[in-house]
């Protein structure tokens, strides 16, 4: 998607929906996995901007996901990389 090679054509967000178990903790955990790979792979200021994209993305699956279950959207805060899982109420 960043690469913009227009190759991907997937609808993640109903397979992320149909998880009922999937929650901040997760996502905070696919964010740490994610920051440490690109920051291996890439040169830092590429890295900046993959794991940029990758919390706008983060965020905007758990504003869906909230949505979709009814939750208080204005309680979903950002995450950012490297952050620790928040608690879940």
């Amino acid at each position: 998607m960043l690469l913009g090679s227009g190759r991907y054509y997937g609808r993640p967000m109903p397979k992320h929906i149909a998880i009922p178990e999937l929650s901040d903790r997760h996502f905070a955990r696919w964010l740490k996995l994610f920051r440490e790979t690109v920051e291996e792979l890439c040169p830092p200021d590429v890295a900046a901007l993959f794991i940029e994209r990758a919390e706008r993305i983060g965020y905007n699956f758990r504003l869906r996901i909230a949505q979709f279950r009814g939750q208080d959207l204005e309680q979903v805060k950002p995450i950012r990389a490297g952050d620790e899982a928040p608690e879940q109420a």
